[in-house]
């Protein structure tokens, strides 16, 4: 006699975030350990082409061999404050991530932005 097991519903697996990305966000933008981590699944779920670029760019530069200048490099040349604000609209958008969260973060970049729109 057959055996029917009951559904079973599987979440997708989850990556962990990079380490780039949590020094990003602890370092440079001074966001809790919990707020970079739900930004980071939010990018997981989202089908926004800028969300998916920017955790694209940081999933390419884990691969690659640290250096003792790859956070400030790689901020002056891969991510931009502009870019990181627009991934956050279009999660809001897209209700990945909640609107208040989304604009302390806005907040905490925006204190890391020169006048003329760059990493300070």
């Amino acid at each position: 006699m057959p055996r029917f097991w009951p559904q079973q519903t599987r979440q997708p697996r989850r990556e962990a975030p990079p380490a780039l990305w949590m020094r990003f966000c602890g370092k440079v933008l001074e966001l809790s350990h919990q707020t970079s981590i739900t930004w980071w699944q939010a990018m997981q779920r989202t089908r926004s082409a800028q969300a998916v670029a920017l955790r694209s760019i940081f999933l390419c530069r884990a691969t690659l061999r640290p250096g003792a200048d790859t956070l400030a490099h790689f901020m002056s040349t891969q991510v931009t404050p502009k870019g990181t604000i627009e991934v956050l609209e279009s999660l809001i958008q897209e209700e990945r991530l909640p609107a208040q969260l989304a604009r302390e973060i806005e907040g905490k970049i925006l204190k890391q932005t020169s006048r003329t729109g760059v990493w300070v």
